[in-house]
């Protein structure tokens, strides 16, 4: 089992996060978890997000607003 810990903005954080390949080594359920909560996070806090992902599913790559 691989440990992850997906960035957590504060509330005086920065407004944009770079992310590289934060699922890569994860089963599809537990990338698809990580990238809803990721999601979650950027919608609650006015975060915007890029990311680096590899192979993503369908699910998980519908969960991206633009490319």
């Amino acid at each position: 089992m691989r440990a992850t810990c997906p960035p957590t903005p504060s509330s005086s954080g920065p407004s944009l996060l770079l992310i590289d390949e934060l699922t890569s080594g994860l089963d599809s359920v537990s990338a698809l978890a990580v990238m809803r909560l990721l999601r979650q996070l950027c919608v609650k806090r006015g975060v915007a997000a890029v990311s680096v992902i590899h192979q993503p599913s369908e699910t998980v790559f519908g969960l991206f607003d633009s490319l």
